[in-house]
């Protein structure tokens, strides 16, 4: 092949004294470096170019994968370098030095290069090339996943399907060359798993649901089908009971064999995967393959690889074609429900951003939660000015209780919620409703900023993971989904798991979230923020009072889930410490013999006293409940009463200051719940104290 890309460069001056050098970083697995490959060699075709691969991570430990591209019989430039990055005027450059080269330019080690100009894939983003300057010296950074930077006829293509399919075939090919693989009864399957398992990768990646490809495969309507994966366990559970179906488990088979075997069928179902992709890719270009792909490609970010207009496009998690699914997102009804209290200078804010979405709510309810007059007047006021806001009654200052109140008022399939002093992005509906179809979620949610009066914003990142198995432990722990006004979730979930629980004080929300992960509903993060809070004295947070009583309400809940979640319920409360230390220090306490003691001294020791095990103080989070619920003083009392290493227990001072965090804590407990609680932890100690 001779293009410039492949050109050799005879010696050290030819390439120091060059003014068109270009250095390609190659980083990722096959599909990436090939997609690098191919941008390389599309775009620097002028008989001045000179192109380097610089392949240092793969040779240094930082790449997570192989490097693939002499495996695949492609030939280059291909070296390692060691590099260094200044910044002039807001230009990035880089001077490197080569350390060592993969093929014949052994000349080239140790030869340095200043000055090279950065140019890095989010500086273009698939604009026309032809309007970028590639003059000069540089060097390139990105994944390029996109045939719009490649020649857009078959010839590109087929160059590079002629390059990969050259040599002869593998050892271990034997078993695909005695197939017919271009005959229309037989379709290759991608099924990709492995690494895409591991938490980095099923958490921006994901993968293809089954349902994606069994619907694929009844579209494609093959005789055989021939299953390709990097796990076969979970190949054989999805596949194995399929009659028509054949795994293709060849001994001392690897990726390379795979994308070269795909590369010869005429039929294709192919994975989110760049490497399967561009088989397809390669298939279709050469002998006009057909082709089934997934979308979307990444959970987190709306793009990926261009897919020709041939191919045909599923829902990677229902199977559902793209039609079908717009269908769905142009006729979903989203309900807003907005509980008023008192903030009414900031209401109309919050509803104005709820009326500019991109995509329109078929109605805003604003929920009045014992409203004061101006804020009544106010909500009265706009309501008028608009005929898809009606307004709710919630007599009781309670949040859970407007929201409860407004969801059963709603008529949309889906319910967003937004405070009366938060706002909306104009796209945050139309983000969560084409993600919430497009990913088959029953609840959405997106990130967030805080912002001042002076419209000073703050961006934050809650996000700890956006694994569905994991989701029922991380909302165990921190409510990484924010606050309310970023959720929209399915209505048919409320039926399952029930309304905001209208005892919390606070975080019902964190309480709400949690719950649905548990029930097992499908949630997605999206890590765009695309909610603003605003930051006043009246925000919940600065009620650290009804702030600790929501906590430990929702870590009683939490412990009554079951042993399961007994380690998110230690972070849970090691979260909280904070909060508790907060509430519970005060300066001139005194303890016993009434001498004055630190700022720690009688709520730190009250926390001592009750700390019997490392689970402690857990029991206070729900008491009424509690005494009512068995669930809840049974879960709660074992994991109160538990005996110090040290087997030293004073009961005087435990009881002592237990009733005292009681009274901090719950102000107008009856007397019957001391009696209850203390005679039961009473007779817990003493049996306790007794043992052996």
């Amino acid at each position: 092949m001779n293009s410039a890309w492949s050109k050799k460069i005879d010696t050290t001056d030819d390439l120091i004294l060059n003014k068109n050098l270009k250095i390609i970083k190659l980083s990722g697995g096959l599909g990436n470096q090939l997609f690098q490959y191919c941008f390389a060699n599309a775009i620097f075709q002028s008989p001045s170019d000179y192109v380097i691969y610089d392949a240092t991570d793969y040779f240094n430990g930082l790449a997570r994968r192989d490097f693939a591209l002499t495996a695949l019989g492609l030939d280059g430039n291909f070296v390692t370098c060691q590099k260094s990055i200044s910044e002039r005027h807001n230009i990035r450059y880089i001077d490197l030095t080569i350390v060592t080269s993969l093929n014949s330019h052994k000349r080239w080690i140790n030869t340095n290069l200043y000055g090279m100009r950065v140019v890095t894939e989010q500086e273009i983003c698939y604009s026309p090339l032809d309007q970028y300057d590639f003059s000069g010296n540089i060097y390139l950074e990105g994944y390029w996943q996109s045939y719009r930077y490649w020649d857009v006829t078959d010839k590109f293509a087929l160059k590079i399907f002629n390059a990969l399919t050259h040599q002869s075939l593998l050892p271990n090919d034997h078993l695909t060359s005695t197939i017919n693989c271009t005959s229309e009864n037989i379709c290759a399957i991608h099924f990709r798993r492995g690494d895409y398992s591991t938490e980095f990768n099923k958490q921006y990646h994901g993968w293809c649901d089954v349902a994606y490809y069994l619907q694929a495969m009844q579209l494609i309507n093959a005789e055989e089908f021939h299953v390709y994966s990097d796990d076969m366990l979970s190949a054989q559970a999805v596949f194995g009971q399929i009659e028509n179906v054949k795994i293709m488990d060849e001994v001392n088979r690897n990726e390379i064999h795979d994308f070269k075997s795909l590369m010869r069928y005429s039929n294709l179902i192919i994975s989110n995967s760049s490497y399967s992709y561009l088989a397809a890719y390669f298939a279709y270009a050469s002998h006009h393959a057909k082709v089934v792909a997934p979308y979307p490609w990444y959970s987190f970010k709306n793009v990926g690889p261009d897919t020709p207009e041939r191919w045909l496009i599923l829902n990677r998690a229902t199977g559902a074609t793209r039609q079908e699914d717009a269908f769905k997102i142009i006729t979903a009804k989203i309900s807003v429900v907005i509980p008023v209290h008192v903030r009414h200078a900031y209401l109309i804010h919050a509803v104005n951003s709820a009326l500019n979405q991109t995509f329109k709510p078929v109605e805003i309810i604003l929920s009045l939660n014992g409203a004061s007059e101006s804020a009544r007047n106010e909500a009265n006021k706009i309501a008028r000015l608009h005929n898809i806001i009606r307004i709710v009654e919630a007599p009781i200052s309670s949040l859970s209780l407007a929201r409860n109140a407004g969801i059963r008022a709603s008529l949309g399939e889906y319910i967003a919620f937004l405070d009366d002093d938060d706002v909306w992005d104009p796209q945050k509906l139309e983000v969560q409703i084409s993600a919430a179809i497009n990913m088959s979620a029953d609840l959405v949610a997106t990130n967030y900023y805080k912002f001042d009066e002076l419209g000073n914003k703050h961006y934050i990142s809650n996000l700890t993971s956006n694994r569905a198995d994991l989701w029922k432990f991380d909302l165990s722990i921190a409510n990484s989904l924010s606050g309310g006004s970023a959720a929209l979730v399915r209505r048919d979930v409320f039926s399952v798991v029930g309304y905001f629980d209208e005892s919390m004080p606070s975080c019902e929300d964190h309480d709400m979230w949690r719950r649905v992960a548990v029930a097992g509903f499908k949630i997605h993060f999206i890590d765009n923020c695309l909610v603003g809070y605003r930051m006043n004295a009246d925000n919940m947070t600065g009620k650290p009072h009804l702030m600790l009583q929501g906590e430990l309400i929702h870590l009683a809940k939490i412990l009554s889930e079951g042993d399961e979640y007994k380690n998110s319920a230690q972070k849970f409360y090691e979260r909280i410490q904070g909060l508790l230390n907060q509430h519970f220090v005060t300066a001139n306490e005194t303890v016993g013999d009434s001498s004055p003691k630190p700022v720690q001294s009688l709520s730190i020791f009250s926390l001592d006293a009750i700390d019997i095990g490392r689970d402690r103080f857990y029991y206070l989070r729900r008491i009424r409940q509690i005494v009512i619920t068995e669930n809840y003083r049974s879960s709660l009392t074992n994991f109160f009463v538990k005996k110090r290493p040290d087997n030293k227990i004073k009961f005087s001072n435990l009881f002592i200051q237990f009733l005292k965090a009681n009274k901090i804590l719950f102000y107008s407990l009856p007397i019957e719940m001391y009696s209850y609680f203390c005679d039961s932890l009473k007779r817990k100690i003493i049996r306790q104290s007794e043992k052996p």
